[in-house]
């Protein structure tokens, strides 16, 4: 279950990664904190902006593992309501 927790974990970084989410930034002291902040945020919707979804879009065709780790694809669900949940819960 440990090993299946830290699995699950690398196999999140990469695909963030392989979407291209930018690192956390570390702000700088004084005024320029606001400049970054600002900075950071333009270049993120620049990038996610243009592929944001409308209400009553298809979902995209994702998949990944259910808590027990079975492989769950979303084409399995369509006409059903369904929660996404990223992240750790316990």
């Amino acid at each position: 279950s440990s090993m299946r927790n830290w699995l699950l974990l690398i196999v999140m970084l990469l695909a963030m990664v392989s979407v291209g989410l930018p690192p956390a930034v570390a702000l700088q002291e004084d005024g320029e904190e606001q400049e970054q902040a600002v900075e950071w945020t333009a270049k993120f919707d620049a990038r996610f902006l243009p592929r944001k979804p409308t209400i009553g879009d298809p979902a995209p065709q994702v998949g990944g593992f259910v808590e027990d780790g079975y492989l769950f694809d979303l084409v399995g669900t369509r006409g059903k309501y369904t929660v996404l949940v990223f992240g750790c819960l316990t």
